[in-house]
C-alpha cells in the first residue's frame, strides 16, 4: 500500500486557517461593507477524501460561530453572516459577513433549492443544519450571444432564473452546482 504524504501538513494548514481568522477584519468591513474568507486550494489533489471535507466544514463552522460572536462584541447593529460549503469543490467554500446596504445585495445572489437534494454524508452529524442553495453563475444577455448555439443551448439547459438589472439588462442565473449554507441575520 502506497503511503499518502502531506495530510499532516494539510491538517496543520486548516488549523492555522482557523486560528488566523477567528476575527473578521473590522476596518475592511466598515470600509467595504463586506469581509470574507475563502478556502485555500490544493491544485495537486485529484480526489479529496470525505474525512478531509468534513474537517474543512467543521473549521468553517467554528469560524462562522466566532464571527457571529465578534459581530455582537463589536455591537454591529445589523449584519448578515453566510457560510457556504460547495458540494462539488470544497475549495470554493467561503464565509462572509456583510453590513448595511450590501445585505440585500448578497442575499439576492443565492437561490434556495426547490428540488429535494440529498446531503453529502460528510455533512451529517455536525453541530449545525445546512440548507441547500444553488451555486449560480450570472451571465448577461450580451455575454450569452457571444457563445455558439450549442454552448448557449447547454448553458440555458441549466437556467434557474432571469432577472432584470437596474440598467434594464437581463441577467441569466445558471445552475453551477449545490451550496450547503448556514446563515445568520441580525
Amino acid at each position: 500500500m502506497k503511503k499518502i504524504r502531506g495530510w499532516k501538513r494539510r491538517i496543520k494548514q486548516i488549523e492555522n486557517l482557523e486560528k488566523e481568522n477567528k476575527i473578521f477584519n473590522l476596518p475592511i468591513l466598515q470600509n467595504q461593507y463586506v469581509d470574507y474568507l475563502k478556502m485555500f486550494n490544493f491544485q495537486d489533489l485529484d480526489k479529496i477524501p470525505d474525512w478531509y471535507k468534513k474537517r474543512i466544514t467543521i473549521t468553517f463552522i467554528n469560524i462562522f460561530d466566532s464571527w457571529k460572536e465578534y459581530a455582537h462584541v463589536y455591537n454591529l447593529e445589523h449584519f448578515y453572516i453566510r457560510l457556504h460549503i460547495h458540494e462539488d469543490n470544497i475549495f470554493e467554500s467561503q464565509i462572509m459577513i456583510v453590513i448595511e446596504n450590501q445585505i440585500n445585495e448578497y442575499k439576492s445572489r443565492f437561490i434556495r433549492c426547490t428540488d429535494e437534494v440529498k446531503k453529502p454524508y460528510w455533512l451529517d452529524n455536525l453541530s449545525k443544519e445546512f440548507t441547500p442553495y444553488y451555486s449560480c453563475t450570472v451571465w448577461l444577455e450580451d455575454e450569452l450571444e457571444t457563445l455558439s448555439e450549442t454552448e448557449k443551448e447547454l448553458m440555458l439547459s441549466n437556467l434557474l432564473e432571469i432577472r432584470n438589472t437596474d440598467s434594464n439588462e437581463k441577467e441569466y442565473l445558471i445552475n453551477d452546482g449545490i451550496l450547503w449554507c448556514l446563515e445568520y441575520d441580525k
